[in-house]
C-alpha cells in the first residue's frame, strides 16, 4: 500500500529551494531528476509509479494560475513536457549534462516553449467563486481536480460512492470552457448559476451533432 506523502508547513520554502536548483541545474546545463506525486481519493499525494526517478532536461519554469510548471523533455520522448513543482519530491541536480532545446525541439525553441505555454495554460480573470462538483473518484479524474482546484480543495464521499469537492475559482469565460472539457467527468453541484449556464451549452452542443 502506498502511503500518503507527509503535509510540510513549510511549502513555500521547499519551493522556494527547489527554485534555486533548477536555476543552478540551467545555468550548469544539467538535467534533473526528482520524483512526482499523484492524488488519491482523500486528495493525498502519493508517489507515482511506486517512487519512480524521472530525469528531465529542464528548458524554463513559468507561473501560472498560483502554480509553478516546469517545461523541459526526457531524452526518449519527442517534443516538451510540463509538470507541477507543487507535485515534485526530492528535487535535485542530476550528473548528466542536459541536451540542448535546438536539438530537442529545433530551431527557435524559444517559440516553440512559448506557444506550448500559450496552448497549456489557463488565463483566468474576475471574481473568485465557490463552487461544488460531483464525481467519481479514480486516478485520473483525482489528478485532473487537483490540478486545477489546487491543495486547499475540501472533498467529502457520498454513500453511493461518488465524492463531492469544495473550492474557489476565478469567474471566466475560461472556467465554462474548463467544465465543458471535463462534462463527462465533473457535474457542477453549485453555484446554480453556472450549473445553469452549463446545462445551456451542452444543449447547444447536443443539438449540433443532431444537425
Amino acid at each position: 500500500m502506498m502511503m500518503p506523502i507527509s503535509c510540510n508547513v513549510e511549502v513555500d520554502t521547499k519551493l522556494g529551494e527547489y527554485i534555486e536548483i533548477m536555476l543552478e541545474a540551467m545555468f550548469m546545463h544539467k538535467k534533473i531528476q526528482f520524483q512526482y506525486t499523484e492524488i488519491n481519493d482523500n486528495m493525498e499525494k502519493i508517489l507515482r509509479r511506486e517512487g519512480k526517478v524521472y530525469i528531465l532536461n529542464l528548458y524554463t519554469i513559468y507561473w501560472s494560475d498560483n502554480n509553478y510548471y516546469l517545461i523541459g523533455s526526457h531524452d526518449n520522448h519527442d517534443g516538451l513536457t510540463s509538470y507541477r513543482l507543487d507535485r515534485i519530491e526530492n528535487l535535485t541536480i542530476s550528473e548528466e549534462y542536459s541536451i540542448d532545446a535546438k536539438e530537442k525541439i529545433g530551431q527557435n525553441p524559444e517559440l516553440y516553449i512559448q506557444e506550448y505555454i500559450e496552448k497549456s495554460v489557463n488565463h483566468f480573470s474576475g471574481e473568485s467563486i465557490r463552487i461544488e462538483v460531483e464525481y467519481e473518484p479514480n486516478q485520473v479524474t483525482n489528478a485532473i481536480l487537483y490540478d486545477f482546484a489546487g491543495s486547499s480543495v475540501k472533498v467529502r464521499k457520498q454513500a453511493n460512492g461518488s465524492c463531492r469537492a469544495v473550492f474557489s475559482k476565478m469567474n471566466s469565460v475560461t472556467l465554462t470552457g474548463w467544465f465543458m472539457q471535463y462534462a463527462n467527468m465533473f457535474k457542477v453541484i453549485e453555484p446554480e448559476k453556472l450549473r445553469n449556464e452549463l446545462q445551456e451549452q451542452l444543449k447547444e452542443a447536443v443539438k449540433n451533432y443532431e444537425k
